[in-house]
């Protein structure tokens, strides 16, 4: 039995074809535009970790610069790390 339900047109269960190549090309869209937007902030909270690395004091105590030091040889870790504030004092 064909995959379009036995009509051999194309459709699904009934359904136009038009209508269910138009529900995939808009479920399709929204995964690439979930994928972009992910995608940006991964390489966000990389990058403002390295900016906010760039910015430390590295002055004792290195709680914060040794945080995100770690963090740009481990992006997963350096991910995170661009999203949160670090406090050197005691």
């Amino acid at each position: 039995m064909p995959l379009d339900g036995g009509v051999g047109d194309g459709s699904w269960r009934g359904v136009p074809a038009e209508a269910v190549h138009f529900k995939r090309r808009m479920i399709m869209k929204t995964g690439i535009v979930v994928l972009v937007i992910v995608i940006g902030l991964f390489l966000g909270g990389y990058v403002a970790n390295i900016v906010k690395l760039c910015h430390c004091d590295f002055a004792s105590p290195y709680k914060a610069e040794a945080i995100r030091l770690i963090g740009v040889f481990m992006p997963p870790i350096g991910i995170v790390t661009g999203y949160i504030e670090i406090d050197d004092s005691l």
